[in-house]
């Protein structure tokens, strides 16, 4: 446990499914943790789970050559404004799943030649207690998708372990400053 947090619940594990509502596009959904800010409240992210529930590039493309279709998924401190990466401080957890693609043309199905998926760490190492600390009472889920197929969006499911705990009045300024400045 971080020094100085007291654990005030279990450990919980959030979960949610996100599909996108229009390819091609960066979307955000909001994840309520109702965290009580008078008593200095905070959620310990232990762990993150990003799974894509589909695959990108599964309609044609009408695209001659080799293309590269990806999705991506990320778990957001603060509200994100473009999809934020592993890179961005206010990322809890990032993942993305990329196909390399051939098309003969209009109507012709693409031949997937690899797949890849990159992820962050699912649960922290064994000499890591937490992954992230979230002050405020929400956290993100953020989705985008690149060069898929007319009407092809991506689906993706999240969860999110941790617990509650109480922090100082000094840790809870710093960490809700620190996440207003990661925006």
């Amino acid at each position: 446990m971080p020094t100085g947090l007291k654990a005030t619940s279990e450990p919980i594990a959030i979960s949610a499914v996100f599909n996108q509502g229009t390819n091609n596009a960066f979307e955000v959904k909001r994840m309520d943790l109702q965290l009580n800010p008078l008593d200095l409240e905070v959620f310990v992210v232990t762990g993150v789970k990003i799974d894509f529930l589909n695959m990108p590039g599964r309609v044609p493309h009408g695209v001659n050559g080799t293309f590269f279709p990806e999705y991506e998924a990320a778990v957001a401190k603060s509200l994100p404004t473009s999809m934020p990466t592993i890179g961005s401080s206010n990322c809890v957890g990032y993942a993305n799943l990329l196909a390399q693609q051939t098309s003969g043309g209009s109507g012709s199905t693409a031949t997937i030649h690899s797949i890849i998926e990159s992820n962050s760490t699912d649960t922290p190492p064994a000499d890591m207690d937490y992954l992230d600390i979230i002050a405020t009472s929400d956290f993100f889920l953020a989705v985008d998708s690149n060069a898929v197929g007319p009407g092809e969006t991506l689906s993706v499911a999240i969860r999110v372990h941790g617990y509650r705990a109480r922090a100082t009045a000094a840790q809870y300024a710093a960490l809700v400053q620190s996440e207003q400045l990661s925006l």
